[in-house]
C-alpha cells in the first residue's frame, strides 16, 4: 500500500525509495519488528487477565514434566499477535498490485513476433524490431531466432524461455530509442513517461511504459496485463486460514473442551481443505508453464524439469500441510521454533528477490516467476515479526506463540517455497524442521511395529533435554545448525 507514495516522487525525489523492493523489505521488516516489540508486553498483560495460560502438564512423562515445571502459569496463543501484526505489516507494504513482466501465458502470437524480430534485428535496421533485437541478450537473441526458425510452433520451454527474454529486455531503462520508434503511435500516458525520460522513471512505470511501447509495435504479441498480483493475497489468506485453525485448537485446549483441542482428524483436514483451496487458486493464476514443474536440486532447469502435471497441486497442498505441522513439532522450547523460523525466512527473502528478477534468473539459469518479487517482502515482514515476538519468547519465555503462531509461520513459508519453485531446498534450509517431525514420524511407526522407542522422547529436541542437555543448549545448538543449513541452501544456487 505504502508503494503510492512512490508516485510523488517526480515532486520529491526522495519518496522512489518506496518503489523498491529492497527499500520496502528491509522497512517491513523493522516495522514488524516494532509492531510486535512495542506492543507485546501490553498483549501478555491482556492474556494473563483472561488467564490464557499454557498447560505444560505432561501426565504421559514425570521427566518431561519436571525439566518444564518452571513454564506454569506463562501464558500462550501469542501467535495471534504475530499473526495480526504480520497480516496488517504485509498489507501495508507490500504491492497487491500486479506486476507488468510477462508470464507465458501472457504471449498471444509468439511465432509472428519472432518471425518480425529476427530479420530486421539481424540486419540492424533502425526500426522498432531492430531495437527489440539489440536490447535482447544473447541467450534471448538464440531463442527468438529458434521459435523464428520452428514456423511459431512453441513448446512450453521455448514459450517460458520467450517470456524470460521479453522480461529481461522490459527492465530496461535504455529500451526506448526515439529514432526507432518515431513511426509509432504511442498511447497518451507513455508519451508522458518518455517526456519524463526512462532513467527517472519508478521501477514499475519503467515496466508498464516499456510493455506498452511493445504492444504498440506488435499489437498482437501481449494479453491485457492483469491487475492484482495473486501471490500477495493468498500468501496473506493462507496465513491467517492457518492461524485460524490453530487459535481454535488453543482455545478448545484452554476452555477445557478436549485436553488435546481439536483432534487429529479436524485439524487435519481443516488443513488438508485450506491448501486444496490455495492450490486450486494457484493453478489458475500461476504461470501455466512453470507452475506444475519442478526445479530439481544439483541440475539445470533448461535441461531437467520433470512435469508433475495435475499431481503437481497435490503435492502442493502436501508441502504446505507438511510444513506447517512440522514448525508447529518444532515449537517446544523457549525461542526454539522463533529463532529456526527466523534464519529460513530470511533464506526465502533472498530467494524470493531472486526470482522475481528476471535478469538475476537468466544469470542463475532458475526459472523466473513474475510478481514473487513482492514475497522478498512477504518472507522479511515474517522475520521482523518472529524477531519482534522472540523478544519475549526467549528463555525463560514470557509467552508462547502456541499452534496459532506456529501454524501460521509454517503454512506462509511452505506457501513462498512453493511459488517461487524451491520447494526441494525447503528440505535443506528448513532442516530442523525436517528432523523434528521426522523424529515424532520415526517414533510413532517404530513403537506401533516393534514396542521399541528410536528417542529418548520425540520431538528430538526432547530427545536432547533427555540426553542432559540444558534447554538454552539445545535452543542455541539447534540455531546453529540451522544457521548452517540456510547458507547452504542459498549456495544451491550456483549449483544449476
Amino acid at each position: 500500500m505504502i508503494r503510492f507514495l512512490a508516485d510523488y516522487c517526480y515532486w520529491y525525489g526522495p519518496l522512489r525509495v518506496f518503489d523498491s523492493i529492497t527499500f520496502r523489505a528491509m522497512f517491513g521488516m523493522a516495522l514488524a519488528f516494532a509492531v510486535i516489540a512495542l506492543s507485546g508486553e501490553r498483549f501478555i498483560r491482556f492474556l494473563h487477565s483472561l488467564q490464557i495460560t499454557e498447560d505444560v502438564s505432561k501426565p504421559h512423562s514425570e521427566t518431561l514434566a519436571s525439566l518444564h515445571a518452571k513454564k506454569v502459569g506463562t501464558p500462550t496463543m501469542g501467535g495471534l499477535l504475530i499473526m495480526v501484526g504480520m497480516a496488517a505489516c504485509m498489507l501495508l507494504v507490500c504491492d497487491p498490485t500486479a506486476s507488468a513482466l510477462l508470464r507465458s501465458s501472457d504471449i498471444v502470437d509468439a511465432g509472428a513476433f519472432c518471425q518480425q524480430v529476427t530479420a530486421p534485428g539481424v540486419a540492424g535496421q533502425v526500426t522498432p524490431a531492430g531495437r527489440v533485437w539489440s536490447c535482447l541478450t544473447e541467450d534471448g537473441q538464440a531463442v527468438v531466432k529458434g521459435v523464428a526458425a520452428s514456423d511459431g510452433r512453441l513448446d512450453p520451454d521455448a514459450r517460458h524461455r520467450l517470456a524470460t527474454a521479453i522480461n529481461a529486455l522490459l527492465v530496461q531503462k535504455d529500451f526506448y530509442e526515439p529514432e526507432c520508434f518515431a513511426r509509432v503511435a504511442l498511447p497518451g500516458d507513455v508519451v508522458g513517461m518518455v517526456r519524463v525520460g526512462p532513467e527517472r522513471l519508478l521501477f514499475r512505470h519503467l515496466h508498464e511504459a516499456n510493455r506498452k511501447i511493445l504492444s504498440a509495435c506488435f499489437p498482437e504479441l501481449l494479453a491485457p496485463p492483469r491487475s492484482a498480483n495473486p501471490f500477495v493475497w493468498m500468501g496473506v489468506t493462507v496465513l491467517v486460514a492457518f492461524g485460524l485453525i490453530g487459535a481454535a485448537d488453543d482455545y478448545m485446549k484452554l476452555r477445557g473442551l478436549g485436553r488435546q483441542g481439536l483432534s487429529k482428524r479436524q485439524k487435519f483436514l481443516a488443513q488438508c481443505g485450506v491448501a486444496a483451496l490455495t492450490a486450486a487458486v494457484f493453478s489458475i493464476e500461476a504461470d501455466s508453464f512453470s507452475s506444475t514443474r519442478l526445479l530439481l536440486p544439483f541440475t539445470k532447469w533448461a535441461q531437467t524439469q520433470p512435469d508433475m502435471g495435475i499431481l503437481y497441486y497435490g503435492l502442493f497442498a502436501l508441502v504446505i500441510v507438511a510444513c506447517s505441522n512440522a514448525v508447529n513439532l518444532t515449537d517446544g522450547l523457549d525461542g526454539l521454533a522463533s529463532g529456526c523460523t527466523i534464519m529460513v525466512c530470511l533464506t526465502y527473502t533472498v530467494l524470493a528477490y531472486i526470482v522475481g528478477n528476471a535478469v538475476m534468473c537468466t544469470f542463475f539459469r532458475i526459472p523466473h516467476v513474475a510478481g514473487s518479487g513482492e514475497l522478498a517482502i512477504y518472507c522479511a515482514v515474517m522475520v521482523g515479526a518472529v524477531m519482534g515476538f522472540l523478544w519475549f519468547n526467549a528463555h525463560p519465555a514470557e509467552v508462547f506463540m502456541g499452534d496459532t503462531g506456529s501454524l501460521a509461520l509454517g503454512a506462509g513459508i511452505g506457501f513462498v517455497a512453493l511459488v517461487i519453485k524451491h520447494e526441494f531446498v525447503l528440505l535443506l534450509a528448513g532442516g530442523i524442521f525436517v528432523v523434528e517431525a521426522a523424529s515424532v514420524l520415526i517414533q510413532v511407526v517404530s513403537f506401533r511395529l516393534t514396542g521399541r522407542r528410536v528417542f529418548k522422547c520425540a520431538p528430538f529436541h526432547h530427545h536432547l533435554e533427555f540426553s542432559g542437555w540444558h534447554e538454552n543448549k539445545v535452543v542455541v545448538r539447534l540455531w546453529i545448525v540451522g544457521a548452517i543449513l540456510s547458507v547452504l541452501a542459498l549456495a544451491t544456487l550456483k549449483m544449476h
